[in-house]
């Protein structure tokens, strides 16, 4: 039995980087719009586009056959198409090239897989079985909206935001400390969750204003 794969998790900045979407359908189409929102420098190639495509700015697209020179200085690329051929051919030439490669659904032409994914604000939350079951972290991901709603987007804004007052203004290392930590606290997500978001950045600025003023 071969093993099973163990993937390392990580976030990727891609902001300003070279990506490369192979393909012009439907998934292209998604692929694109997670990597343009990271802000990557997105490149498409397909003979056909889906017409959502011409509502997205800042893209190139490239209206013809994948190219093996499409991959020069190429950070991340995809292959999205359904003509295996070319997904297998954008894998091995990606891999010989040590770029990192995704081929839709075949974690076999793949060096990195995508999880599910929870968004909210700065707040992202990914779910992966190692492509045990896809449905699985669909379930998974359901279950993670419903306990974090779209309020978490607004407190998140509001943390990033108490954070830098507090490394700015509080000089003594270990009271600053201890602001951060009591920011993001479980006492703090239970005022979010019972008495909403305004509740919530009330008492984080209150924690942070009593430090600074100490």
């Amino acid at each position: 039995m071969t093993a099973k794969k163990t993937y390392y998790p990580v976030n990727l900045d891609i902001k300003g980087r070279k990506c490369l979407v192979v393909g012009g359908g439907s998934v292209a189409y998604r692929k694109t719009k997670g990597l343009l929102m990271s802000g990557a420098v997105v490149k498409v190639v397909s003979p056909e586009f889906d017409k959502r495509f011409n509502g997205l700015n800042g893209v190139e697209l490239a209206n013809r056959k994948f190219r093996p020179g499409d991959l020069n200085g190429i950070f991340l690329a995809y292959g999205a198409t359904d003509d295996n051929a070319v997904n297998t051919y954008l894998s091995k030439l990606s891999e010989r090239k040590n770029i990192l490669v995704n081929v839709v659904d075949v974690p076999k032409l793949c060096t990195f897989i995508v999880p599910s994914m929870v968004r909210r604000g700065g707040l992202t939350i990914s779910i992966s079985t190692s492509g045990a079951s896809p449905s699985l972290s669909k379930e998974i991901r359901k279950e993670l909206e419903r306990l974090y709603p779209k309020d978490f987007a607004v407190f998140t804004a509001a943390l990033n935001k108490y954070r830098g007052k507090a490394i700015k203004y509080i000089v003594n290392p270990s009271t600053r400390r201890r602001v951060l930590k009591s920011i993001g606290n479980g006492a703090v997500i239970r005022t979010l969750r019972s008495n909403g978001v305004k509740a919530a950045i009330k008492r984080i600025d209150k924690i942070v204003k009593e430090a600074i003023t100490k």
